[in-house]
């Protein structure tokens, strides 16, 4: 799901830019949060009930500064995409000095505002490829480094996420989290395990040894594609 938040203090520019966006993303699934005052936002950002992948901010509100709360944010998400959302031409060089995907003029919203999302989206990609978010209950996320995933677990109604630095419990389905990754990395090798091919240590007959020393055992289902996975993560890293 993409979760985007309108902030913008004139409720018509709100609907506007809401309904380009639902146009825009007719074939995908989002979540859109429209807030027009800094007091609302904070109540759902600072409460990590939705962790934002876009934003659309409006430069100029009566009680922030646009840019300046855009920084805030991504203080907090670095992953978040702040597309800004003006009338105001002489903004534009206020905004060289911040990360941001993309200024667009609120006249010209319907023309400009597809292209910024479809920038967004492929930065998005980009940053997915390295890292993937997991919901943990309590309507909470956690972003983690593909890199630190050693293996996924299914256990009853839970997966175990073994990272290099602990463990991370999700009731997230394998099915469900195997799809969050674009790059060649994971690869299954049994019903209930996903695994990071650069934590291979060492392969032992119908074993996978990983870099915890995990022994993780390949059943006969998945040893063909395992292998053909396996030969194609080497060729390629």
């Amino acid at each position: 799901m993409i979760r985007i938040a309108i902030c913008d203090d004139e409720k018509h520019y709100i609907d506007s830019a809401e309904k380009i966006i639902s146009a825009h993303f007719h074939d995908k699934e989002i979540k859109i949060y429209k807030f027009d005052n800094k007091c609302d936002f904070d109540t759902v950002f600072e409460s990590a009930t939705a962790l934002f992948d876009i934003i659309i901010m409006d430069v100029e509100m009566p009680d922030i500064n646009g840019i300046e709360f855009a920084e805030y944010i991504r203080t907090k998400n670095k992953q978040t995409r702040i597309i800004y959302f003006t009338n105001y031409i002489e903004y534009a060089t206020d905004v060289y000095d911040t990360e941001h995907t993309f200024y667009v003029l609120k006249k010209d919203a319907a023309e400009r505002l597809p292209v910024a999302l479809d920038k967004a989206m492929a930065q998005l990609n980009d940053i997915n490829d390295d890292f993937i978010l997991v919901d943990t209950g309590n309507s909470e996320q956690i972003v983690i480094p593909v890199k630190d995933i050693i293996y996924m677990e299914r256990l009853l109604r839970e997966t175990v996420i073994k990272t290099v630095s602990g463990k991370e419990i999700t009731t997230e389905r394998l099915d469900k989290l195997e799809n969050k990754f674009r790059k060649n990395v994971m690869t299954r090798v049994h019903r209930s395990y996903f695994i990071n091919m650069r934590h291979i240590k060492k392969l032992s007959g119908n074993d996978v040894i990983m870099s915890d020393s995990s022994i993780i055992h390949i059943t006969r289902s998945y040893a063909k594609k395992f292998k053909e996975d396996f030969m194609n993560f080497i060729k390629h890293c």
